[in-house]
């Protein structure tokens, strides 16, 4: 899918026009001066008067303007800044909301009251945790509420539909605010996200009235799990197909800084003493990746990528300055596209691993892998190594592996999660393979951090590696945070 251009730009703080703007027109304006218009009917497409009509900036949203529909359902206002707006009116037990893009051209619309109903949800800070004083909102709406101590929120009157809904990180250091698109429908509802604040993709789209490319629940029940994550009050347990889990509540996604240890953007090769090439860790914790083989930069997802194109080809962190150990918790990122790989029976292809290859003083710790011909793989599919850094090899009794088959020449972002009870192997947001485990706890291990060292043509791009358990909410918001959906 295409990013659509679109941002939701921080209220300034120091502005020439004030964002503070409440405009009440009650006889319309004069037509070369009008910047938004309409015409408001009711579900048989006829006009209706006397329907109070709000349209509110989403970056400041003390900039509002109201006006009243005449006799032939129509209304008139003023706009003042460009951006994006909320646009809602009511009458009785009907309302309307939907958004627009100010440019600075007149905009005409033709919103519609459908029926309107009491609303109520809750979102929790972890799926056991929650608090008071959350802001939710339907941006650029009269639609906003404070949760309370249980975490519930309640939207009165609200139309039926497919919305945004926004909600505000209380603690921002540890969890980030998000947004989310809200079916709303008399017979129950869903959610789905998180997306990011500022993403450009289909939430833009979905901000903008267009919720075409958002996907939805109505999935056969054949399919392999599909982006994105859905977060549902009125679907539980698995939806559409035995990979893609729904919870009853929204809950806030951890910051991406949270337990992030290393970061490696591939982005830059630097040159040696010794003539080979290095690999920096922008957190700065570790030491630099050295690279072998001549391996070279290529276009990544996001800048470049570590291009590696057989097994002579591969980088090697060799102290992780104790990265893991003792850890309860660890997770491994990466977008990683696969150009070939050999046509064999049976293989397991090392991409991302704390690893000894084969030998007796191995404390292998994980490796994001791919295999075929066993751990009930029968194609080439990627899977998540775990193990404790006591000797014990890397096996499939402590291996998530996906259930769909990798497919070559395309960009994937896979999520290797263990946290002491399980392990969870997510591509492109969505879980695709889970398994329990046996490792509670990771020992001590000094085995360096091999990238790839495989018969492997592949490229890495934004590799991370953290001590944190995360969950789907976790992973499906930085999926969209480093660049899902192109």
């Amino acid at each position: 899918m295409s990013k659509v251009a679109f941002l939701l730009a921080l209220c300034p703080m120091l502005l020439w026009v004030s964002c503070t703007t409440t405009d009440e027109v009650a006889g319309g304006v004069d037509e070369q001066t009008n910047t938004l218009a309409g015409v408001v009917v009711d579900t048989d497409g006829k006009p209706v008067s006397g329907v109070r009509v709000l349209a509110r900036s989403f970056d400041c949203e003390d900039q509002s303007f109201i006006n009243t529909t005449d006799s032939k359902g129509e209304f008139r206002m003023p706009l003042k800044r460009t951006g994006n707006y909320g646009v809602s009116g009511s009458k009785e037990k009907l309302s309307f909301y939907q958004t627009v893009e100010y440019r600075g051209d007149s905009i005409s619309i033709n919103p519609k009251l459908v029926s309107s109903i009491d609303f109520k949800g809750s979102i929790n800070l972890r799926k056991d945790t929650t608090t008071a004083g959350i802001v939710v909102s339907l941006p650029g709406s009269p639609w906003v509420d404070t949760t309370d101590q249980d975490g519930n929120f309640t939207f009165k009157n609200m139309p039926v539909g497919t919305y945004p809904l926004v909600a505000e990180s209380p603690d921002p250091t540890h969890y980030v605010s998000a947004l989310y698109s809200l079916k709303f429908e008399k017979d129950g509802s869903s959610f789905v996200g998180p997306f990011p604040i500022n993403y450009k993709g289909d939430v833009a789209k979905m901000l903008l009235g267009d919720t075409s490319g958002i996907e939805n629940t109505d999935q056969d029940s054949s399919d392999v799990a599909s982006e994105p994550y859905y977060v549902s009050t009125l679907y539980h347990g698995y939806v559409g197909n035995e990979n893609s889990y729904v919870e009853n509540n929204l809950e806030f996604p951890l910051s991406a800084e949270y337990g992030l240890l290393s970061w490696w953007t591939m982005d830059y090769l630097l040159d040696s003493k010794n003539g080979t090439k290095l690999l920096s860790d922008a957190r700065g914790r570790t030491e630099q990746i050295v690279v072998y083989g001549k391996a070279e930069l290529t276009t990544g997802i996001s800048g470049n990528a570590l291009a590696l194109t057989e097994a002579s080809q591969y980088g090697v962190l060799e102290n992780d300055r104790y990265a893991f150990d003792n850890a309860t918790a660890m997770y491994v990122e990466a977008w990683v596209y696969v150009d070939s790989l050999e046509n064999a029976e049976n293989y397991r292809k090392n991409i991302v691993g704390k690893l000894g290859f084969g030998s007796e003083e191995d404390r292998d710790v994980f490796s994001l892998a791919i295999v075929k011909g066993e751990c009930g793989a029968d194609k080439a599919s990627f899977a998540f190594f775990v193990a404790d850094g006591s000797g014990d090899s890397l096996s499939c009794d402590n291996a998530a592996v996906s259930k769909a088959s990798l497919e070559f020449g395309k960009w994937v972002y896979l999520t290797g999660v263990w946290n002491g009870e399980k392990i969870n192997l997510y591509q492109n947001g969505t879980l695709y393979g889970s398994h329990s485990t046996t490792v509670e706890k990771i020992g001590t291990s000094s085995e360096p951090i091999f990238f790839g060292k495989e018969d492997i043509n592949l490229k890495l791009d934004d590799v991370r590696l953290g001590r944190a358990a995360l969950e789907a909410v976790d992973v499906l918001y930085r999926y969209y945070l480093q660049g899902g959906v192109k």
